[in-house]
């Protein structure tokens, strides 16, 4: 698991330098968070998900159940945690979330639901 971590970190630090804003903050606590989460609630690291300059991680539950985790600062994911789990309408279940470590756990949508709809 080690080298998973270490994979996640250099990865944040890549993106880190390609960016127009200071990701220093998010990338430490990536670094002092992301092992504890990933330990207290069994998750398995797939990889990064999508292109997102802030730590967003492709996740498996201990049952398999596939997730996308976002980690920022303690806070900056309330309100995203509040609107995705107030009912029927949110476009991803929340399946874990810890607003002191900044982090979320979500289902990963299927490639189907982010596709456009049309129009009939």
């Amino acid at each position: 698991m080690d080298d998973v971590f270490a994979q996640v970190v250099d990865e944040a630090r890549r993106r880190q330098r390609g960016a127009d804003v200071d990701l220093a903050p998010a990338v430490d606590h990536l670094t002092t968070t992301l092992p504890a989460v990933v330990a207290d609630w069994d998750l398995t690291i797939d990889g990064w998900f999508g292109h997102s300059i802030l730590p967003t991680l492709s996740v498996r539950l201990s049952d398999g159940t596939p997730g996308v985790l976002k980690m920022r600062l303690p806070g900056e994911l309330d309100r995203e945690a509040r609107v995705m789990a107030a009912g029927p309408a949110a476009y991803a279940t929340v399946l874990a979330y810890d607003g002191q470590r900044g982090v979320l756990v979500t289902e990963r949508a299927s490639a189907s639901a982010c596709s456009p709809r049309t129009r009939t």
